[in-house]
């Protein structure tokens, strides 16, 4: 959600009784500097992952996926990067996990060469064709690991 100073924050509204309950903005420790968007949660509710540039361990210069593990007091843990599997100097800003909890799916650049020049030219609906047969938008493309990889990462104190 986007508040009055320009914030975004991650949020929750709890689903209790056939209803939803009052907005709840998530602790300091996962919505950190003022850009926190396309949280996903994990389906058992255990943990969340969402991209952020805000913290200084990140790989590359842009985005890195983390995830923020809960514990059975429902308190938070602190961001932890989910690493190389899934980080790259390309990382994205999409996520999303599988309905069984198994996968984890999210966006990465593939570092795809692309032509500065074309060799003669095109017509409107050849060059639509030549972008169509890219792995995604731009140079991105969806990948997956499973999502043993991230529940490894859960700290001790969170089990």
């Amino acid at each position: 959600k986007t508040f009055a100073d320009g914030s975004e924050k991650i949020c929750r509204s709890r689903y209790v009784n056939g209803n939803y309950g009052e907005l709840e903005i998530l602790p300091e420790n996962v919505n950190i500097g003022k850009v926190n968007y396309h949280a996903y949660i994990a389906p058992d509710e255990s943990y969340l992952i969402f991209p952020t540039d805000a913290l200084p361990d990140k790989i590359g210069g842009g985005w890195n996926y983390y995830v923020s593990f809960r514990d059975k007091d429902d308190q938070w843990s602190d961001l932890i990067n989910i690493g190389r599997s899934v980080n790259t100097e390309g990382s994205s800003d999409s996520s999303s996990i599988s309905t069984d909890g198994k996968y984890f799916f999210f966006r990465a650049n593939t570092n795809i060469k692309r032509v500065k020049h074309l060799d003669r030219k095109y017509q409107l609906t050849e060059l639509l064709a030549r972008e169509y047969r890219m792995p995604g938008r731009h140079s991105d493309g969806i990948y997956w690991i499973e999502t043993s990889v991230i529940k490894q990462l859960r700290p001790a104190a969170f089990k």
